[in-house]
């Protein structure tokens, strides 16, 4: 992988680090737990959902999207697509790389709605629902414009490959 290539992490916070040096593939910097839990984030959320997702409500909401087969949200779309998905020229890699346990999250739209079959698992389970949903909802927007080449376990992590088209 080279600079033309971007790395995913979704807790990517010291990713930086590791890829610091000058033919390094980009980094996504994003870490999960501090873009999706703040309520009033405009890279996740649109204004419409800001106002929920402070309040009790945000459990119904996110119930009701994963059930509708959507994106989290628009915003989020945008941001990914602006940010990620138009930077990768035909022909280089997104590697996504998932630590530890965090590969358990890789879901299916089916096996996610099975384990929320009401909006009192999505509360109960919050922080697991959400990273489920954002890891398909990531791989529903690299699924249009780019082809799975491989995943695989090395170590502690769960990489999964892909290349543009």
């Amino acid at each position: 992988m080279t600079v033309d290539d971007m790395v995913i992490m979704p807790f990517g916070s010291d990713a930086p680090y590791y890829f610091r040096g000058l033919t390094s593939p980009r980094v996504y910097e994003f870490d999960y737990h501090k873009e999706f839990r703040n309520p009033y984030n405009n890279k996740i959320y649109t204004k419409e959902q800001q106002r929920y997702m402070d309040k009790p409500a945000k459990y119904g909401l996110i119930y009701e999207n994963i059930y509708s087969n959507k994106d989290l949200s628009t915003a989020h779309h945008t941001y990914f697509y602006n940010n990620v998905l138009s930077k990768i020229e035909p022909g280089r890699y997104i590697l996504i790389a998932l630590y530890g346990d965090d590969s358990t999250a890789l879901v299916t739209p089916d096996e996610l709605k099975k384990s929320v079959p009401t909006v009192v698992e999505v509360k109960q389970h919050f922080v697991r629902v959400l990273l489920q949903k954002y890891l398909l909802d990531i791989r529903s927007y690299l699924n249009n414009d780019f082809t799975l080449l491989k995943m695989y376990e090395k170590g502690n992590y769960t990489y999964l490959l892909l290349q543009k088209h």
